[in-house]
């Protein structure tokens, strides 16, 4: 829905749909994904029927619902499930009277950072953190920048930064096979400012969007949180999470 207020238009949205169908890892994922598809195509007035088609051969197969029992799942949980699914069938049915519109929402015009910003922040009596704002989000009235989580550096130079390698590990791409995904921390704009944006930056690299796709973490609610999630990283490497540290040229344009 998001994506349909930002003004993206109908053939682009159903093509994200169909982009995350095919990573759907098995039936109940599947069925989730194409529950919401439906669902928003509704909403917005443009019913398809080939989308329902895909999701009503996935609840007839059984895939999905033996799945809400083989992992933790229970009769209830199942149960209420059917509940939700036959609410939505019965919805869809009918056309909807009057089709949601797209929304507005004010934007951010000033943003504190740019994609590519390398970024240096030094606290009162603590050490230097540095990252790299790899993806900005507008939407529903917030701008949210994810910055990746650069391994210790010698300085603050550009230089370094291609140099350097940051936190992170390699998923599974339905498109390219493998890609990169950077450990990120999601900061507000709104917070940032509050908080007089005690970040510097220091120079801007040339990154190519394509070739990652961030995570995050949540909860970054102050300024603390952040420095928090950075020492986090540092501090243990982020091997429960399977982070690595992988080389920042490989993000970089060619």
């Amino acid at each position: 829905m998001d994506r349909y207020d930002a003004g993206m238009p109908l053939e682009q949205i159903c093509e994200w749909i169909a982009a995350f169908e095919a990573q759907a890892v098995d039936a109940l994922e599947l069925e989730c994904l194409l529950a919401a598809g439906v669902k928003v195509l509704w909403e917005i007035g443009h019913p398809d029927d080939v989308l329902l088609a895909r999701l009503l051969r996935v609840l007839d197969s059984g895939e999905s619902r033996a799945l809400w029992f083989s992992d933790g799942g229970t009769p209830d949980l199942a149960k209420a499930r059917d509940g939700v699914l036959n609410r939505l069938l019965k919805q869809i049915a009918q056309p909807k009277v009057k089709p949601r519109p797209r929304r507005r929402y004010p934007q951010v015009k000033r943003r504190l950072f740019e994609l590519g910003d390398c970024l240096e922040l030094t606290m009162v009596g603590q050490k230097t953190y540095r990252g790299v704002v790899c993806k900005i989000d507008q939407r529903r009235g917030r701008c949210e920048y994810a910055v990746l989580v650069m391994a210790n550096l010698p300085d603050s130079a550009p230089d370094s930064f291609r140099a350097g390698t940051y936190f992170g590990h390699y998923i599974h791409h339905f498109a390219v096979g493998r890609l990169a995904g950077p450990h990120v921390i999601r900061m507000d704009h709104a917070m940032l400012v509050r908080e007089q944006c005690p970040f510097r930056v220091v120079g801007r690299v040339d990154l190519d969007p394509e070739s990652y796709s961030p995570g995050s973490w949540g909860g970054v609610l102050c300024m603390q949180h952040v420095v928090d999630d950075f020492e986090r990283t540092l501090a243990n490497d982020m091997g429960a999470f399977r982070k690595q540290r992988l080389p920042l040229s490989n993000l970089l344009r060619r």
